[in-house]
């Protein structure tokens, strides 16, 4: 089986925790600031020159200091400018694909990016103007924003970059091409689910990917990963697996059981019927509220008591 950073989430699923909505973006930056005393210590002058900037050219040349509280300080100097800051904005994407610094051109496309996500329409139109100017880390950040604005006129931009995206395993930036075709309700979703559980690939948000998106004919596999995972990993497949069941139907799942024992084996046909509506009772009596407990990033934005494993990554450090 292929596993792709086992048990961390993509920089593309991270981005969304925090751009989901203004909520989440808020308890972030109140979890920043309950570090304030230390963080203004560090970041203070950074944050007196942003907030002095005169122009949006000013400011965007003081974007490698916008980390921490002077990252937040930077996002409100950018938004008295208005509209007038997009063009500078779409211009300096265009330019840090020339960095050298990798942690650095992440690090600017996540402050730019985000900028624009706050912008509705006009942002994506705006990240429209540079698209092909920006590298595919980028790219995926884009995704995320398209499909939270639900702009679907992008939908054909995103399967492009979708299918470049994953053939560049292990690299993670197809996921964020995975989130805009959740958000944009993109039919294809499923199909490609369902080849990267053929394929054995097994990425962070792929179970719950298929607990939002996933279609009945996913649902032989499914139940194999969760036998061969046991206890220790078998739980997220499962929980994936009842929510398919709960969209399907009981009648679509027992076909679906019955038609994937008949592909792996030669088996009795009313003795796989038997055990297909086994299962599938099995799968339709599970609570369905506990998909939103186990992946609570696909049916809602970030809350207060997330765990520290959802939250951690988001303002761990420096960089939030």
């Amino acid at each position: 089986m292929s596993q792709l950073a086992s048990g961390q989430p993509s920089p593309a699923t991270l981005f969304r925790m925090r751009v989901y909505d203004r909520a989440a973006d808020d308890l972030v930056r109140r979890a920043k600031e309950s570090l304030a005393p230390i963080l203004r210590l560090r970041d203070g002058a950074k944050i007196a020159k942003i907030r002095r900037a005169p122009s949006v050219e000013d400011l965007l040349d003081l974007s490698p200091q916008a980390t921490g509280l002077a990252k937040e300080a930077w996002h409100e100097r950018m938004r008295a400018f208005g509209n007038e800051a997009l063009s500078p904005i779409v211009g300096a994407l265009r330019q840090i694909i020339q960095l050298d610094d990798e942690e650095m051109r992440q690090c600017l496309y996540i402050l730019l990016i985000t900028e624009l996500r706050w912008r509705g329409d006009d942002g994506v139109l705006a990240l429209m103007q540079c698209w092909e100017d920006l590298d595919n880390f980028a790219k995926s950040l884009g995704c995320v924003v398209i499909g939270l604005a639900n702009w679907e006129a992008g939908s054909e931009l995103v399967w492009t970059f979708y299918r470049q995206a994953q053939r560049s395993l292990p690299e993670q930036n197809f996921v964020g091409a995975l989130w805009a075709m959740l958000d944009l309700g993109d039919a294809r979703l499923a199909n490609e689910l369902h080849e990267f559980l053929e394929r054995r690939v097994v990425f962070y948000e792929l179970f719950g990917f298929l607990a939002r998106a996933g279609q009945a004919r996913s649902l032989g596999l499914l139940l194999d990963y969760a036998a061969e995972r046991g206890a220790s990993g078998g739980f997220e497949p499962w929980i994936a697996a009842t929510e398919i069941a709960l969209r399907s139907g009981r009648a679509a799942v027992v076909e679906s059981l019955v038609e994937y024992a008949a592909d792996e084996v030669e088996a009795n046909l009313s003795e796989s019927r038997r055990q297909a509506e086994e299962a599938a009772d099995m799968l339709i009596s599970t609570p369905p509220q506990l998909a939103g407990d186990v992946f609570p990033i696909f049916y809602r934005g970030l809350r207060a008591d997330d765990a520290p494993g959802i939250m951690g990554p988001l303002f761990g450090g420096d960089e939030g």
